[in-house]
């Protein structure tokens, strides 16, 4: 009997949170060549002519999972400092052997559960419903100290009847101070039963309440302490699309100023001498909001008379990040507006409705939610992201239905991270 019939693939459930095409690239760019055509194949393949190699495929694997489709990110702030390795070490085998040392995981596999590290995703097909566990965690040190800590969640829940795995990966990176908790909206979860299971047999249809599981079972054993202000995040989403949107206009605003911007405020001001001739009328400040407003106005009628301005060109000439397509503010007394553009392929600026609300956005006072396109390597690409912030949470959004890798993620959550730079006394 060779290896590769020894061998059973058992990650199965793992398939729909992969990409065929990708995962084989990434073999083959580590040197790894594999010529099968399914993942199951390549798994047996490197078994019989890679084994050597195994550890990397897992690793290269877990990485694919982790970073690929769970694409509702909760970008959490934490004030935690770089850990002892003994001390981590200790926490971490008391996770595991609450999550994944038990009846529920074949006793055969318990000893592979190591907290210096493990692989199981193509060695699990759990089943029992309800039933949360580790696939597999990782870390790195740096002088005894713990930088980074990996964890993918799976939680075997009901669709359409059949168990499959609603799958959680837990970065945590003690470096910089933050965590992502990381998602797949996963549609069609069957109801629970009001009645005949146990408590452990129940699964979570939400993300709340996933989210509260993740929370006992790891965040908490860790002492992960959170750092989170959403004023202050909402703040700093304006400050970060404010940049972008002056950075790209503030040059088409400067010549819309200079040809019309006298002629506009004697005009109003001829026109209230004339409405208000016995009374005093607007205030000097009314009278530069109105001129403000016109002149966006224009802006907008200009932009739209000028095929031969390409903003999205321009904000890539630029070396911006992206360009907004939606948002949602605050502004002052407690006013609100929105306004998105046609496509992700368009900048909101580009629409006569940003122009409207552009003095309110102006003087906004927190951005809630927005939606960002942001440039990739290819040109005429883009990736679109919308981030939240409520009371509870700051989540960041991927939209595109690519595959995912971590240097996409972190390109998105290392730009916004810099507007979100408050510090918890």
């Amino acid at each position: 009997m060779t290896t590769a019939n020894a061998y059973l693939f058992n990650g199965k459930k793992l398939i729909s949170y992969s990409h065929f095409d990708d995962y084989r690239d990434t073999l083959l760019n580590a040197g790894i060549e594999v010529t099968s055509t399914t993942i199951e194949g390549i798994f047996e393949e490197i078994m019989e002519e890679h084994s050597d190699r195994k550890r990397e495929a897992d690793r290269l694997f877990f990485e694919h999972v982790f970073y690929g489709q769970l694409k509702n990110i909760y970008f959490h702030k934490i004030n935690n400092g770089l850990p002892q390795k003994n001390g981590f070490i200790q926490r971490v085998t008391r996770i595991i052997n609450t999550m994944n040392r038990k009846e529920s995981i074949p006793p055969q596999h318990h000893d592979m559960f190591n907290p210096a590290g493990f692989y199981a995703l193509d060695v699990l097909n759990i089943e029992n419903k309800g039933n949360v566990f580790l696939l597999g965690f990782d870390y790195t040190e740096n002088n005894n100290r713990i930088e980074l800590a990996r964890f993918l969640v799976a939680q075997v829940v009901i669709k359409n009847g059949d168990p499959v795995y609603y799958l959680a990966a837990l970065e945590i990176n003690y470096r910089e101070n933050f965590y992502l908790l990381m998602f797949r909206n996963l549609i069609g979860i069957d109801a629970v039963p009001q009645t005949g299971l146990l408590d452990e047999e129940k699964w979570n249809k939400t993300m709340n309440g996933y989210i509260s599981k993740i929370n006992n079972l790891i965040l908490d054993p860790l002492n992960i302490r959170e750092n989170f202000r959403f004023r202050k995040d909402r703040a700093g989403m304006y400050n970060m699309c404010k940049q972008l949107d002056d950075e790209l206009l503030v040059g088409y605003r400067a010549h819309i100023a200079e040809k019309i911007g006298t002629p506009v405020e004697s005009s109003i001001n001829s026109w209230f001498d004339a409405l208000f001739a016995e009374e005093a009328g607007p205030s000097d400040i009314q009278k530069r909001s109105l001129k403000d407003k016109i002149c966006s106005q224009v802006l907008a009628l200009y932009l739209k008379n000028k095929p031969e301005i390409n903003l999205v060109e321009i904000a890539r000439g630029l070396d911006q990040v992206g360009y907004t397509t939606k948002i949602e503010f605050k502004a002052n007394q407690a006013g609100r507006g929105a306004t998105k553009s046609k496509s992700g392929s368009e900048p909101i600026a580009a629409e006569d409705m940003f122009h409207s609300l552009y003095i309110d956005f102006k003087d906004a006072l927190e951005l809630p939610k927005w939606s960002l396109a942001w440039f990739t390597n290819e040109e005429d690409d883009y990736m679109q992201t919308t981030i939240h912030i409520t009371k509870s949470y700051f989540k960041v959004v991927f939209l595109p239905t690519r595959h995912l890798d971590r240097e996409s993620i972190y390109h998105v959550i290392t730009y916004i991270g810099g507007f979100r730079n408050y510090d918890i006394p």
